[in-house]
């Protein structure tokens, strides 16, 4: 039978990893194979996306300023890997993102 190709949207909250950027994100794919949309309730006037191992090694990082919507593209090893999302105020969430 095999998993689904795509996943529902969902939206992040305290239960997933950390979380006090102050508002919701939604993230989907998840799992996902490769490419992720991130789309924020609000307009970001400043964001980092930092993507990390488990071990808590930083892969990548990249900024993006007055956005809403993030078309964010995993190039890494199948695995499960830490997005860490923070803004202008040093607000941040880290989700649990996994690669098929």
């Amino acid at each position: 039978m095999g998993c689904p190709t795509t996943s529902s949207p969902f939206n992040i909250s305290t239960n997933n990893i950390l979380d006090n950027l102050k508002q919701k994100v939604n993230i989907y794919p998840n799992p996902t194979y490769g490419n992720l949309s991130l789309k924020f309730e609000n307009v970001q006037a400043n964001l980092i996306v930092n993507l990390r191992d488990l071990s808590g090694k930083l892969i990548s990082i990249q900024s993006y300023k007055s956005t809403k919507i993030i078309n964010y593209d995993l190039k890494v090893k199948s695995g499960i890997y830490i997005l860490e999302l923070i803004n202008n105020d040093g607000n941040f969430s880290r989700i649990k993102i996994v690669k098929n």
